[in-house]
Protein backbone atom coordinates (compact mmCIF):
# COMPACT_ATOMS: atom_id res chain seq x y z
CA UNK A 1 0.00 0.00 0.00
CA UNK A 2 0.99 3.50 -0.83
CA UNK A 3 0.30 6.51 0.77
CA UNK A 4 1.22 9.85 0.24
CA UNK A 5 0.51 13.31 1.81
CA UNK A 6 0.65 16.31 -0.06
CA UNK A 7 1.24 19.41 1.59
CA UNK A 8 1.31 23.02 0.47
CA UNK A 9 0.14 26.73 1.16
CA UNK A 10 -3.65 27.70 -0.12
CA UNK A 11 -2.74 27.74 -4.09
CA UNK A 12 0.11 25.92 -3.96
CA UNK A 13 -1.46 23.37 -7.10
CA UNK A 14 -2.58 20.69 -4.25
CA UNK A 15 -5.70 19.70 -6.36
CA UNK A 16 -3.51 19.84 -9.67
CA UNK A 17 -0.46 17.55 -8.39
CA UNK A 18 -3.20 15.66 -6.53
CA UNK A 19 -4.65 14.57 -10.23
CA UNK A 20 -1.10 13.65 -11.46
CA UNK A 21 -0.48 10.90 -8.50
CA UNK A 22 -3.88 9.79 -8.43
CA UNK A 23 -4.02 8.70 -11.93
CA UNK A 24 -0.32 6.86 -11.68
CA UNK A 25 -1.02 5.28 -9.13
CA UNK A 26 -4.42 4.48 -8.46
CA UNK A 27 -4.58 5.91 -5.41
CA UNK A 28 -7.60 6.62 -3.21
CA UNK A 29 -8.08 10.28 -2.76
CA UNK A 30 -8.48 11.91 0.56
CA UNK A 31 -9.19 15.38 0.23
CA UNK A 32 -10.63 17.13 3.97
CA UNK A 33 -11.65 20.15 1.65
CA UNK A 34 -13.72 17.74 -0.95
CA UNK A 35 -14.97 15.68 2.63
CA UNK A 36 -15.62 19.54 3.90
CA UNK A 37 -17.41 20.92 1.40
CA UNK A 38 -19.37 17.75 1.20
CA UNK A 39 -20.34 17.48 4.55
CA UNK A 40 -21.52 20.94 4.13
CA UNK A 41 -23.71 20.58 0.85
CA UNK A 42 -25.55 17.71 2.84
CA UNK A 43 -25.88 20.00 5.91
CA UNK A 44 -24.97 17.44 8.17
CA UNK A 45 -24.36 17.96 11.73
CA UNK A 46 -20.32 18.57 10.92
CA UNK A 47 -20.72 20.52 7.71
CA UNK A 48 -23.07 22.95 9.82
CA UNK A 49 -20.41 23.29 12.13
CA UNK A 50 -17.28 23.40 9.83
CA UNK A 51 -18.95 25.92 7.64
CA UNK A 52 -18.63 29.03 9.97
CA UNK A 53 -15.28 28.11 11.04
CA UNK A 54 -14.35 27.81 7.11
CA UNK A 55 -16.14 30.82 6.27
CA UNK A 56 -14.03 32.84 8.22
CA UNK A 57 -10.80 31.71 7.23
CA UNK A 58 -9.94 29.34 10.08
CA UNK A 59 -8.57 25.78 10.44
CA UNK A 60 -11.50 23.54 11.44
CA UNK A 61 -11.03 21.49 14.63
CA UNK A 62 -9.01 18.37 15.13
CA UNK A 63 -12.06 16.65 16.17
CA UNK A 64 -14.61 17.43 13.18
CA UNK A 65 -11.48 16.22 10.64
CA UNK A 66 -10.49 13.14 12.78
CA UNK A 67 -13.78 12.32 12.38
CA UNK A 68 -14.35 12.63 8.64
CA UNK A 69 -11.13 11.08 7.40
CA UNK A 70 -11.22 7.97 10.19
CA UNK A 71 -14.64 7.22 8.70
CA UNK A 72 -12.97 7.36 5.14
CA UNK A 73 -10.02 5.11 5.48
CA UNK A 74 -11.63 2.50 7.43
CA UNK A 75 -14.55 1.97 4.65
CA UNK A 76 -11.66 1.68 1.58
CA UNK A 77 -9.32 -0.81 3.59
CA UNK A 78 -8.73 -2.70 0.27
CA UNK A 79 -6.98 0.44 -1.71
CA UNK A 80 -3.75 0.62 -3.31
CA UNK A 81 -3.12 3.18 -0.95
CA UNK A 82 -4.17 6.90 0.01
CA UNK A 83 -2.83 10.38 -0.93
CA UNK A 84 -4.15 13.11 1.77
CA UNK A 85 -4.51 16.05 0.49
CA UNK A 86 -4.86 19.06 3.22
CA UNK A 87 -4.45 16.44 6.36
CA UNK A 88 -2.60 16.17 8.44
CA UNK A 89 -2.55 19.82 8.78
CA UNK A 90 -1.73 20.09 12.85
CA UNK A 91 0.58 17.73 15.47
CA UNK A 92 -2.16 16.23 17.18
CA UNK A 93 -3.53 14.80 13.55
CA UNK A 94 0.00 13.82 11.97
CA UNK A 95 -0.24 11.37 15.59
CA UNK A 96 -3.80 10.60 15.01
CA UNK A 97 -3.11 9.28 10.93
CA UNK A 98 -0.16 7.07 12.26
CA UNK A 99 -2.49 5.34 14.74
CA UNK A 100 -4.94 4.86 11.44
CA UNK A 101 -2.64 3.49 9.34
CA UNK A 102 -1.77 1.09 11.93
CA UNK A 103 -5.00 -0.10 12.00
CA UNK A 104 -4.22 -1.02 8.46
CA UNK A 105 -0.89 -2.35 9.27
CA UNK A 106 0.70 0.10 6.68
CA UNK A 107 2.23 3.87 7.40
CA UNK A 108 2.62 7.36 5.12
CA UNK A 109 5.47 6.40 2.39
CA UNK A 110 6.36 10.34 1.92
CA UNK A 111 5.44 13.96 2.60
CA UNK A 112 5.68 15.90 -0.46
CA UNK A 113 5.43 19.89 0.33
CA UNK A 114 4.83 22.32 -2.58
CA UNK A 115 7.04 25.65 -1.54
CA UNK A 116 4.97 28.49 -2.71
CA UNK A 117 5.91 32.40 -1.58
CA UNK A 118 2.94 34.25 0.56
CA UNK A 119 2.39 36.77 -2.55
CA UNK A 120 2.08 34.16 -5.16
CA UNK A 121 -0.19 32.55 -3.16
CA UNK A 122 -2.42 35.09 -2.85
CA UNK A 123 -2.33 36.03 -6.23
CA UNK A 124 -3.51 32.82 -7.56
CA UNK A 125 -5.69 32.58 -4.90
CA UNK A 126 -7.47 35.79 -5.94
CA UNK A 127 -7.34 35.08 -9.56
CA UNK A 128 -9.25 31.64 -8.54
CA UNK A 129 -11.92 33.38 -7.19
CA UNK A 130 -12.99 35.44 -10.04
CA UNK A 131 -13.26 32.03 -11.79
CA UNK A 132 -15.08 29.95 -8.86
CA UNK A 133 -16.62 31.86 -7.17
CA UNK A 134 -15.71 30.49 -3.72
CA UNK A 135 -16.89 32.83 -0.80
CA UNK A 136 -13.02 31.54 0.78
CA UNK A 137 -11.22 32.94 -2.38
CA UNK A 138 -11.15 36.83 -0.65
CA UNK A 139 -8.13 38.92 0.45
CA UNK A 140 -9.30 38.99 3.98
CA UNK A 141 -10.17 34.75 3.92
CA UNK A 142 -6.72 34.55 2.04
CA UNK A 143 -4.32 35.95 4.92
CA UNK A 144 -6.30 34.24 7.66
CA UNK A 145 -5.65 31.22 6.31
CA UNK A 146 -2.23 32.22 5.31
CA UNK A 147 -2.05 32.87 8.96
CA UNK A 148 -3.15 29.45 10.08
CA UNK A 149 -0.76 27.56 7.51
CA UNK A 150 2.40 29.08 8.79
CA UNK A 151 0.99 28.68 12.19
CA UNK A 152 -0.42 25.29 12.70
CA UNK A 153 0.89 23.70 9.81
CA UNK A 154 4.54 24.30 8.85
CA UNK A 155 5.33 23.14 12.24
CA UNK A 156 4.04 19.81 11.19
CA UNK A 157 6.48 19.48 8.38
CA UNK A 158 9.42 19.29 10.67
CA UNK A 159 7.34 16.37 12.33
CA UNK A 160 8.09 14.19 9.16
CA UNK A 161 11.33 15.80 8.51
CA UNK A 162 12.74 13.86 11.58
CA UNK A 163 11.67 10.91 10.01
CA UNK A 164 13.10 10.96 7.14
CA UNK A 165 10.05 10.97 4.44
CA UNK A 166 9.91 14.50 3.97
CA UNK A 167 10.42 16.29 0.39
CA UNK A 168 10.26 19.50 -0.93
CA UNK A 169 9.27 20.76 -4.60
CA UNK A 170 8.81 23.80 -5.79
CA UNK A 171 5.21 25.31 -6.55
CA UNK A 172 6.02 28.46 -7.67
CA UNK A 173 6.35 27.12 -11.50
CA UNK A 174 3.37 28.09 -13.70
CA UNK A 175 2.41 27.93 -17.11
CA UNK A 176 2.95 31.93 -17.77
CA UNK A 177 6.63 30.56 -16.63
CA UNK A 178 6.82 28.25 -18.84
CA UNK A 179 5.33 30.24 -22.07
CA UNK A 180 8.05 32.39 -21.07
CA UNK A 181 10.69 30.26 -20.65
CA UNK A 182 9.71 28.78 -24.20
CA UNK A 183 9.72 32.32 -25.84
CA UNK A 184 6.00 31.86 -27.00
CA UNK A 185 4.62 34.22 -29.15
CA UNK A 186 0.60 35.06 -29.15
CA UNK A 187 -1.74 32.37 -29.94
CA UNK A 188 0.79 29.85 -29.47
CA UNK A 189 -0.16 27.33 -26.47
CA UNK A 190 2.30 25.09 -24.60
CA UNK A 191 -0.29 21.80 -24.99
CA UNK A 192 1.97 19.43 -23.13
CA UNK A 193 5.09 18.54 -21.62
CA UNK A 194 7.40 15.56 -22.62
CA UNK A 195 9.75 13.99 -19.75
CA UNK A 196 12.25 11.47 -21.27
CA UNK A 197 14.52 9.00 -18.85
CA UNK A 198 15.19 5.44 -18.86
CA UNK A 199 12.48 3.55 -16.48
CA UNK A 200 14.01 2.25 -13.25
CA UNK A 201 12.24 -1.63 -14.13
CA UNK A 202 11.33 -3.47 -17.66
CA UNK A 203 7.52 -2.38 -18.00
CA UNK A 204 5.77 -3.76 -20.30
CA UNK A 205 4.31 -1.93 -23.62
CA UNK A 206 0.87 -0.30 -22.83
CA UNK A 207 -1.80 -0.84 -24.97
CA UNK A 208 -2.56 2.13 -26.91
CA UNK A 209 -6.17 3.23 -27.78
CA UNK A 210 -7.52 1.37 -31.19
CA UNK A 211 -7.15 3.81 -34.39
CA UNK A 212 -10.29 2.89 -35.23
CA UNK A 213 -11.75 4.46 -32.05
CA UNK A 214 -9.67 8.02 -32.58
CA UNK A 215 -9.00 8.50 -36.31
CA UNK A 216 -12.40 9.77 -38.63
CA UNK A 217 -11.92 9.99 -41.93
CA UNK A 218 -14.14 12.62 -43.87
CA UNK A 219 -17.08 12.64 -41.11
CA UNK A 220 -17.17 12.06 -37.54
CA UNK A 221 -17.69 7.77 -37.01
CA UNK A 222 -20.30 7.13 -33.60
CA UNK A 223 -17.99 5.37 -30.60
CA UNK A 224 -17.97 1.96 -31.32
CA UNK A 225 -18.98 0.14 -28.00
CA UNK A 226 -17.59 -3.24 -28.36
CA UNK A 227 -14.63 -1.96 -29.53
CA UNK A 228 -14.02 0.14 -26.74
CA UNK A 229 -15.15 -2.36 -24.46
CA UNK A 230 -12.31 -4.41 -25.86
CA UNK A 231 -9.66 -1.77 -25.24
CA UNK A 232 -10.68 -1.86 -21.54
CA UNK A 233 -10.43 -5.26 -20.75
CA UNK A 234 -6.68 -5.34 -22.25
CA UNK A 235 -5.79 -2.02 -20.43
CA UNK A 236 -7.31 -3.77 -17.56
CA UNK A 237 -5.04 -7.10 -17.82
CA UNK A 238 -2.59 -4.83 -18.06
CA UNK A 239 -2.51 -3.29 -14.92
CA UNK A 240 -3.50 -6.35 -13.63
CA UNK A 241 -0.50 -8.03 -14.67
CA UNK A 242 2.54 -5.57 -14.87
CA UNK A 243 5.36 -5.79 -12.66
CA UNK A 244 4.71 -2.70 -10.02
CA UNK A 245 1.67 -1.36 -8.49
CA UNK A 246 -0.90 -3.73 -9.85
CA UNK A 247 -4.28 -2.82 -10.04
CA UNK A 248 -7.34 -3.16 -11.75
CA UNK A 249 -8.45 -0.36 -13.97
CA UNK A 250 -9.84 0.66 -17.19
CA UNK A 251 -9.33 3.87 -19.85
CA UNK A 252 -13.18 4.60 -19.14
CA UNK A 253 -12.69 4.21 -15.51
CA UNK A 254 -9.75 6.96 -15.57
CA UNK A 255 -11.71 9.60 -17.92
CA UNK A 256 -14.60 9.43 -15.19
CA UNK A 257 -12.26 10.13 -13.17
CA UNK A 258 -11.02 12.76 -14.77
CA UNK A 259 -14.15 14.74 -15.80
CA UNK A 260 -16.13 14.82 -12.57
CA UNK A 261 -14.53 17.18 -11.44
CA UNK A 262 -13.41 20.52 -12.39
CA UNK A 263 -9.83 21.23 -13.68
CA UNK A 264 -7.02 23.41 -14.33
CA UNK A 265 -9.66 26.46 -13.63
CA UNK A 266 -6.72 28.77 -14.52
CA UNK A 267 -6.60 28.00 -18.07
CA UNK A 268 -9.03 30.52 -19.07
CA UNK A 269 -7.42 33.39 -17.93
CA UNK A 270 -3.73 32.01 -19.57
CA UNK A 271 -6.20 31.66 -22.73
CA UNK A 272 -7.26 35.28 -22.69
CA UNK A 273 -3.83 36.48 -22.01
CA UNK A 274 -2.50 34.49 -24.82
CA UNK A 275 -5.17 36.09 -27.32
CA UNK A 276 -6.83 33.42 -27.56
CA UNK A 277 -11.09 32.97 -26.03
CA UNK A 278 -11.66 36.59 -25.97
CA UNK A 279 -14.94 36.89 -26.39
Amino acid sequence: MLNIALFGPPGAGKGTQSEFLIQEYNLYHVSTGDLLRREIANKTRLGLEAQSIIAAGGLVSDEIIVQIIEKTITDNPNCNGFLFDGFPRTYIQSYILEGLMLKLNTSLNCLISLELSEEESVKRLLNRGKISGRSDDNETVICNRLKEYKEKTLPVLQFYKDKGIYHEVDGARSIEAVTELLELPKHVLPLFGLCLGWPADNPDIKPRLPASLVVHENQYQPLNSDVLAQYDEQLAQYYLTRGSNTRRDTWSDHIRRTIIKESRPFILEYLHKQGWATR
